[in-house]
């Protein structure tokens, strides 16, 4: 709702001066988007906004009776930005989006 206020405040749309921010905002560099090789069901490791390492464990892809058919791994360093809350999962379905932050 603040960064809502303070767009609407700089359009001029409500009156009066945004709030500073607390923080500088992050800029990412670049986004990977992964997605399930084939469908199941989806059993995540992480949340968003979770700082991950390429290699970390994103979570794991089952079949209908709850065997492990695949563990998915981040391919990059990076902040999980969403995760995807549905657990059935199509083939080629998206899983996570990672930002990767500009190094400061």
């Amino acid at each position: 709702m603040r960064g809502l206020r303070r767009v609407m405040q700089r359009l001029n749309m409500l009156e009066g001066d945004p709030e500073p921010l607390a923080s500088a905002p992050t800029i990412m560099r670049g986004f990977a988007w992964v997605r399930a090789e084939r469908g199941g069901f989806f059993r995540k490791a992480v949340r968003a906004g979770d700082t991950l390492k390429a290699g970390d464990s994103l979570g794991e892809m089952v079949d209908l009776w709850g065997e492990p058919v695949a563990t998915i791994a981040s391919p990059v360093a990076g902040v999980a930005l969403f995760v995807t809350t549905s657990p059935a999962i199509a083939d080629d379905g998206l899983l996570v989006g990672i930002g990767q932050p500009e190094e400061v």
